[in-house]
């Protein structure tokens, strides 16, 4: 008997797997990690290259991270604009994430924050501009 299941897809930097660090803005990300957990813990996972890495379109990500089944996505951060799409596909958003995939998601499992969320500068235009800078007093399990 199966308990409680659920796929949890993860911004990260390359096809390292577990080993990955998580990206730090979703829709730029190279690729995503899926997690599959069972009662908490880790069955199985798979990585798969970000299909809008190299143009972004708004809702063609969220819609591709729905299709793999994913219920959740760790982040660094994405906009306000990103989030409702997310939850117009039924994906509850965990913002501040940052290290090592596999310490990420083995903290979210136990209930931790993530960290800090880290504000994403949207230029006018739908630009991205500067870097993301440090922004405190949030949690990272929103």
């Amino acid at each position: 008997m199966t308990g409680n299941r659920n796929i949890i897809a993860v911004t990260c930097d390359g096809m390292d797997g577990m080993d990955a660090n998580v990206f730090g803005h979703f829709g730029h990300s190279p690729a995503f990690l899926f997690v599959e957990a069972v009662d908490g813990a880790i069955k199985d996972w798979r990585v798969m290259p970000n299909p809008a890495a190299e143009q972004h379109v708004p809702g063609q990500v969220p819609k591709f991270v729905r299709q793999q089944g994913a219920d959740t996505i760790l982040t660094g951060n994405m906009g306000e604009h990103a989030m409702k799409i997310f939850e117009h596909f039924h994906i509850h958003v965990v913002r501040g994430a940052s290290g090592r995939v596999r310490d990420v998601v083995n903290k979210y499992l136990r209930g931790e924050d993530l960290g800090p969320i880290m504000p994403c500068g949207h230029g006018q235009g739908g630009g991205h501009g500067g870097g993301c800078g440090g922004h405190g007093g949030m949690s990272g399990r929103n």
